[in-house]
């Protein structure tokens, strides 16, 4: 191979290689963010942590159903992409007030989130906590 074949091979790979990266960081990092939940009304209480894998799992208090506040979460990827349901997937939705979210890795690309919870009667804080995995599908 003549050793200006090899400088085209060369420069033509690291420009590819600057273009997947610019991609990957332009959706991460644009100037306006990433939506991670656009609901109507409020979404406070932010927690985030690490999914393990470069990414991130978010929970919030969210406020979009003003008359039974619940808790929900979202992952985004590496990329800055978000992975499950558009505005997040509820992790407490029962009757009345669920809110305070608190998360941690699970240590398998999901999360454990626990938050402070009434679905037994207004004033009758409870504590739950929910396993989420990776899919945004949660359980045991």
């Amino acid at each position: 191979m003549s050793k200006i074949l090899r400088k085209n091979i060369l420069k033509l790979s690291i420009f590819f290689i600057i273009c997947i990266f610019v991609v990957a960081f332009q959706e991460f990092n644009s100037d306006n963010g990433t939506a991670i939940c656009t609901a109507s009304y409020s979404q406070l209480d932010l927690q985030i942590c690490s999914d393990g894998t470069g990414g991130a799992i978010i929970t919030w208090t969210d406020y979009r159903v003003p008359s039974n506040v619940d808790v929900y979460a979202q992952k985004i990827f590496a990329n800055g992409s978000v992975a499950w349901t558009t505005n997040g997937v509820a992790i407490g939705s029962e009757i009345n007030t669920q809110a305070h979210p608190q998360i941690c890795n699970d240590g398998t690309d999901g999360a454990i989130i626990t938050w402070e919870d009434e679905r037994n009667g207004l004033g009758n804080t409870d504590i739950y906590t929910q396993k989420v995995f990776t899919n945004g599908i949660y359980g045991d």
